[in-house]
């Protein structure tokens, strides 16, 4: 990736959060210099420190930044989809770790979650990150109750499951304890048993 438009490209400080976003899911958070944010983009380190003056706050809000990608790109794949059951299997593919796009926004949510347990500034941010996608999954639950698909399930406690489930089997297929088919039967049968209808 290189620079364009020069030192008038509108869109730079965009890429260097891109990049720094694709160097942190390479590397972990802690092994990205601004000198490889710099050569990644095609600038210099003046400049990237130009656009974000400390790294700690440049490498926090990539890290924000490539979490709210995520959530439009899942927003993108679920456009035209019309029933919650439909929804819900959908999501299921979309959160599979089985690209290297998906695996990228896997490993940048553990690097967020690992900062977030040590730096209390951070929890915040994380917390209304984590809260928007679960009020999502709590929206499509709650939708598929009130038109019969959905067990009267309580939603709240629903997602908090799904999400526990989730987590636990992306994390076990990233380090190779376990298998993307075995993630994917796992949770659609616990959909289908726990809340399908």
């Amino acid at each position: 990736m290189t620079e364009s438009n020069g030192r008038f490209d509108k869109h730079r400080g965009e890429r260097i959060l891109d990049a720094a976003a694709h160097l942190i899911a390479e590397r972990g958070v802690n092994n990205v210099r601004v000198a490889d944010i710099a050569k990644r983009v095609g600038t210099t380190s003046g400049t990237v420190h130009y656009h974000f003056e400390f790294k700690d706050g440049l490498l926090n809000t990539a890290i924000e930044w490539a979490v709210t990608q995520a959530f439009e790109r899942q927003a993108k794949l679920l456009d035209g989809i019309i029933t919650p059951k439909e929804k819900l299997l959908r999501i299921v593919e979309i959160q599979l770790p089985n690209d290297q796009q998906s695996r990228h926004e896997w490993s940048i949510w553990l690097q967020f979650w690992n900062e977030a347990s040590l730096r209390p500034e951070l929890r915040d941010t994380h917390i209304a990150l984590n809260q928007r996608w679960r009020s999502g999954l709590v929206e499509i639950v709650e939708e598929g109750i009130r038109e019969g698909d959905f067990k009267p399930v309580n939603a709240k406690d629903f997602v908090d499951h799904m999400q526990a489930l989730f987590n636990g089997l992306g994390v076990e297929v990233l380090v190779g304890t376990s298998t993307l088919e075995h993630m994917r039967a796992t949770m659609v049968s616990f959909l289908k048993s726990s809340l399908f209808a």
